[in-house]
Formats: structure tokens, sequence, C-alpha cells
């Protein structure tokens, strides 16, 4: 059993906290200005299929990817049409030559992924000419988790994502990813958790919904500025493929 599917049966109470939902909603109102009705989507890191779940009803085919037998389970049970879900590691999955209109990534499963070359050239085989690729990724730079972290004299946790690494998670910003995408162009880079609390702190905010919006507004207005430092708790990266 692996970490992810050990966490598979509480995955879903994270994703649809007060804070969570506020978080993907804001990532799907980017992800659905290019889905229409017959989109090949691949979805990276699928987790419990939130995500390819709400692509798939809004038309798109969806292919959605998870590593944890345990969350690809819980993916089938949700995604009931224009899914099918393939237990695989991101880093190894075979598809066999397929190509995607657009390929998705949400919240950090690209930060798990050995060897971020690879990666690349494995994006550029997927995404067709003028595809889109759409990544949410874990950055560096994250206030409060680092001002927590300072709060109870703990450095070694205030200072794991400026080391760039912890374990096998790797802490990127966007000049790292688009270092690797050579056949794309970036189209949008934005913040994701600058204002707002990471989502071990999620009860700072959770049954607060005048705190939340409050706290959401400004991490909106600072999103673009912040994104392209790779600050807050993820940052969401749009590319082209050329």
């Amino acid at each position: 059993m692996t970490d992810f599917d050990a966490a598979a049966s509480g995955y879903d109470d994270v994703a649809n906290s007060d804070l969570g939902s506020e978080l993907r909603h804001r990532v799907h109102a980017v992800v659905d200005e290019f889905v229409t009705t017959g989109t090949d989507l691949l979805d990276l890191g699928a987790g419990t299929g939130i995500d390819a779940a709400h692509y798939a009803q809004r038309g798109a085919t969806v292919l959605a990817v998870e590593r944890s037998a345990a969350m690809a389970a819980q993916a089938r049970d949700r995604c009931r049409s224009n899914c099918t879900v393939e237990v695989a590691d991101i880093s190894t999955v075979d598809l066999a030559g397929r190509t995607f209109d657009l390929v998705t990534s949400n919240f950090g499963a690209v930060n798990c992924v050995e060897g971020l070359d690879s990666l690349g050239a494995r994006l550029s085989a997927w995404c067709r000419p003028g595809g889109r690729v759409v990544l949410v990724v874990m950055g560096r730079w994250v206030p409060w988790e680092t001002i927590g972290a300072l709060r109870h004299l703990d450095r070694a946790r205030a200072m794991r994502r400026l080391r760039g690494h912890d374990g096998d998670v790797r802490y990127l910003v966007p000049r790292d990813v688009s270092a690797v995408l050579s056949d794309f162009e970036v189209e949008a880079v934005s913040s994701l958790g600058l204002v707002l609390p990471t989502y071990q702190q999620r009860a700072a905010v959770e049954g607060r919904p005048r705190l939340l919006r409050t706290l959401a507004r400004l991490d909106r207005v600072l999103a673009r500025p912040a994104g392209r430092l790779g600050a807050g708790d993820h940052w969401l990266g749009v590319w082209r493929r050329r």
C-alpha cells in the first residue's frame, strides 16, 4: 500500500472542504475555457476522479491516470461516462501513441514525478499541436506554512520548500517547468493559496465563510504577480503546444 492508498479514504473530505472547494473552483474556471464537447483530455494524477468527472460532464472524453489503486477505484465509481481510469505512474505510463487536445494535472501530482526532463518530453508527445497543458504545481514560497512553522520554532518545516525538495517531493517555480517544455509557450501563470491557508491549516477558514471570501478575494487579486514567482501553496500554469 502506498501513502496515496492510505490517504484515499479521507481525500474527498479535504477536497470538498470550504477551502478545497474554493481552490478547485478556480482551477476548473481556467480549464473549462478549453473544454468543449469531444475534447480529448488526459488527467494526470487524477486522485479520486473529482476533476475527471467534472470535465467528462462538460463533454470531454477523459483518460484519467492515477497510480494509487485505491484512489483509482473511487474514480471509477465516480466517473460513469466519457471517462476511462488507468492505474499507472505518470513517469512510466504507456499511452500507446495516443494524443490529446488538453492535458491537466491538479494539486501537485507533477511534484512527485521523477525526472522533470522526461516529463517534458512526455507532455510534448501527449499534447497535440495547438493543444494545452494546464498544471497545478506546489510552489516554494508559502507564507502561511512558513509563518506557522516559525511560530512553532520548526525551522526544518519552515525551510523545506525553500530547499526545493522534501523526500521524494520537489517544489517548483514556473521557470523550472517552462525549462522542460521547450515545445510549448507559456500563456498564463497564477498563484493559488498565497493569502489563503494551506490545506493542513484549513481549520482557520472552515465554517467562517466571510473570512474565506475576504481572503479568497485578496488571493485572486494577487494571483498573477505572485504566480510569476511561483508563490503560494500552489501555482497554476497554462502552456500551449506549438
